[in-house]
């Protein structure tokens, strides 16, 4: 599984191999720990970040000019 991928299988069927019984371990509903990590802002305020890098079209670069319209 990637980030560019829809779901989390890596190939059909893999869903039969993971329990689904329990609303943490469904796709798409959030980490377990909820509530227990701090929120972005919170992270930076404690950490006293004074850069922040972001990559803002690093995946699109990969793809030329053709990437150009998804950036």
């Amino acid at each position: 599984p990637h980030s560019a991928r829809n779901d989390p299988w890596p190939f059909p069927g893999a869903e039969k191999y993971r329990t689904l019984g329990q609303a943490k371990d469904r796709w798409g509903s959030g980490h377990a720990g909820r509530g227990f990590y701090e929120k972005p802002d919170q992270w930076l305020t404690r950490l006293k970040a004074d850069v922040i890098v972001a990559f803002f079209g690093f995946n699109e670069s990969f793809e030329g000019g053709a990437g150009l319209d998804r950036f």
